[in-house]
């Protein structure tokens, strides 16, 4: 009995309200009431502090996410870039024989010691550019070493001085872009070299090795003109010291 009449309770509830509404609805259509504006043109400005950030953080949070990310990366790059040291000389070495990074590492030092301070940093650094591989390793590995070679030939313009074993060398005949552009001139590099560079790695250097002096008849600029004197005058010491 009590749920019946909880049930008509309601049925009346529900009758008077639809029918209060009703009569609002009337009053409006006559003029009498001023309707409700339509939901989608209600504007609630946020008004508190937490609001207001909410609210921005919803319309705006992929703009910021975006402006972070990109602020971080610039200051990435900036970084990167502010810590490289500039060399002053680029060593290319290309070998169709392994050579370790212990010895490349060595090469470098080698060469620092007749390298003059090119771009006045206060130090010499040679950066050396190890393009050797062995011919029968991963085929993945010598093409990427070629690709690495190419492309510091291309795009490298202050690369004056390579390291070249006998193999490489002669294969260059049948590439006229290769072939043209080195000296006839070349060192023989010899003991002074291999006793120093030669580390301890249980890698030994390949046998035969030269160094190269990358022909370029007029530098393009001042900056290339300056690395090219600068390798001339590397060349000239390590020929005086492995003559």
């Amino acid at each position: 009995m009590a749920d019946k009449k909880e049930n008509v309770s309601e049925t009346i509830s529900q009758q008077r309200k639809a029918r209060e509404e009703y009569l609002e609805l009337k009053r409006m259509q006559n003029g009498e009431l001023e309707p409700p504006p339509p939901p989608s043109s209600e504007v609630v400005l946020p008004k508190t502090f937490k609001e207001k950030v909410k609210n921005y953080w919803y319309f705006y949070r992929w703009i910021v996410i975006g402006s972070v990310f990109t602020a971080v990366v610039i200051a990435i790059c900036v970084a990167q870039c502010m810590a490289r040291v500039k060399p002053d000389i680029y060593l290319t070495v290309y070998a169709q024989e392994y050579i370790s990074d212990a010895d490349a590492e060595k090469i470098s030092e080698y060469f620092q010691k007749y390298c003059e301070d090119v771009n006045n940093d206060g130090k010499t650094y040679v950066e050396i550019n190890n393009c050797s591989y062995a011919t029968d390793g991963n085929p993945q590995v010598i093409v990427a070493k070629k690709d690495k070679f190419n492309a510091t030939f291309v795009a490298e313009e202050t690369a004056f001085l390579y390291i070249l074993d006998r193999k490489t060398f002669e294969s260059f005949k049948d590439i006229a872009t290769y072939s043209k552009a080195f000296e006839e001139k070349t060192v023989t590099l010899g003991d002074d070299f291999y006793n120093y560079c030669d580390s301890d790695d249980g890698v030994p250097l390949p046998k035969g090795l030269k160094l190269y002096m990358r022909i370029v008849s007029k530098p393009k600029n001042k900056t290339v003109a300056q690395y090219k004197s600068a390798a001339e005058k590397v060349f000239n010491e390590i020929a005086q010291h492995n003559g």
